[in-house]
């Protein structure tokens, strides 16, 4: 297997080590905490991504431990948003999560919104309830809960960051 350092994430104390497989296209983490290993392992490669997403949608003490082939990934995620985005990137990998190789453990900082989404082109106030809330928000409730930056719901601008409401 050809590895080539990818990132060295200083966050908690530098432990861990993110490799590119190039002949995989895969993540792989080094320095997950294990119980009788520091080796590299399946599920650190399967469920590598889900880590890095974590990382990148910046959860606080992002924490991945193994033992006895499940890994646990812990983080503190700063909305239901962000928690959701990682339950749906570890659903991918495992779309029922049925291989029980995988538990995580995601608290949620702020319980008084469901997130902060930033608009995209093409994107408008009724599609972004639809997929964000599975219908459970109407494009009115996120106009009302961004009334101080959206003065008409038919006119959202990409990059504007829209607070989603809690369901």
């Amino acid at each position: 297997m050809s590895r080539e350092r990818y990132l060295i994430n200083d966050n908690d104390g530098g432990r861990e080590k993110l490799y590119h497989n190039s002949e995989t296209d895969a993540l792989l983490i080094e320095g997950i905490d294990r119980k009788g290993g520091n080796e590299m392992s399946q599920l650190t490669d399967k469920y590598g991504d889900v880590y890095i997403l974590a990382q990148s949608l910046g959860c606080a003490n992002l924490n991945a431990s193994e033992e006895n082939n499940h890994l646990t990934i812990s983080a503190a995620c700063s909305t239901r948003y962000v928690a959701d985005q990682i339950w749906d990137k570890a659903k991918t990998i495992d779309p029922d999560l049925n291989d029980s190789d995988l538990t995580l453990n995601l608290s949620v900082e702020r319980q008084d919104i469901y997130g902060v989404y930033e608009v995209k082109a093409g994107d408008t106030l009724s599609a972004i309830a639809k997929k964000l809330t599975q219908g459970k928000l109407t494009y009115q409730q996120i106009f009302e809960a961004n009334g101080g930056i959206l003065s008409d719901p038919d006119k959202i601008q990409a990059g504007q960051k829209l607070t989603i409401p809690s369901f």
